[in-house]
This record gives C-alpha cells, sequence and structure tokens, in this order.
C-alpha cells in the first residue's frame, strides 16, 4: 500500500494541478480521426474526476474537516481560474460550459472513497 500513501500525498495534488494547468493553458493540436461530438467535455470530465478523487481522498488522509467540501472548491477554483486565463489567451477561449463540466466531474468523484489504511 505504498503507491496508495504517494498518490494521496501533497506531492500529488501539486503534480495534478501542474498537470491540468499545462493542459489547460498550452496549445494543443486538435486530433483528427475518430473524434465524436462534445469530446473534450467527455476528457474535461474525466479529467477533473480524477483530479478531485486525488484531492479528496488526500485531504480524508490528512484528517482536513469538511475534506470533500474543500476538496471541491479547490477544483473548482483552479477550473475557474484555468478557464478565466484561457480567455486572454489567443489560441484558447473561455467557456462556461468547460467550467461546469469541471465543476460535475468534480462532484461525480465524491461517492468513491479510499477505504483502504494508508
Amino acid at each position: 500500500m505504498v503507491f496508495m500513501r504517494y498518490l494521496f500525498s501533497w506531492i500529488s495534488i501539486l503534480a495534478c494541478t501542474t498537470f491540468v494547468t499545462c493542459l489547460s493553458i498550452l496549445p494543443l493540436k486538435q486530433p483528427s480521426g475518430l473524434v465524436f461530438p462534445y469530446y473534450d467535455k467527455v476528457l474535461h470530465f474525466i479529467l477533473y474526476w480524477l483530479f478531485a478523487y486525488i484531492v479528496v481522498n488526500t485531504f480524508r488522509r490528512k484528517m482536513i474537516n469538511h475534506a470533500p467540501s474543500l476538496g471541491i472548491l479547490y477544483i473548482f477554483c483552479i477550473g475557474l481560474a484555468l478557464e478565466a486565463a484561457q480567455y486572454y489567451l489567443p489560441y484558447r477561449s473561455f467557456e462556461t460550459t468547460d467550467a461546469l463540466v469541471n465543476l460535475a466531474g468534480g462532484l461525480a468523484s465524491l461517492p468513491l472513497k479510499v477505504t483502504t489504511n494508508l
């Protein structure tokens, strides 16, 4: 269970935040080929679901009061700040639906708790 100890640590939150920031700020090529409608929203949902899962369970492991609420607030603030930053980038655009999908992905992760002793 050493892996679980490192998965739910402050460094993992920093790594996830950095990863999400890079994906949100750096220019990315649009995939060609098999792309379905709203694929980017699905990717937002999955990415923020995983991000929130790690953040909330790290907060729980660190015995932080109100871990789910604070974790979702953290995820929402990061997502909103990155969407706002995209408004000022010429190769990106601010989308309200992206911010809402980010929040939905975070909320969807709440029922999943780490049940092992870390």
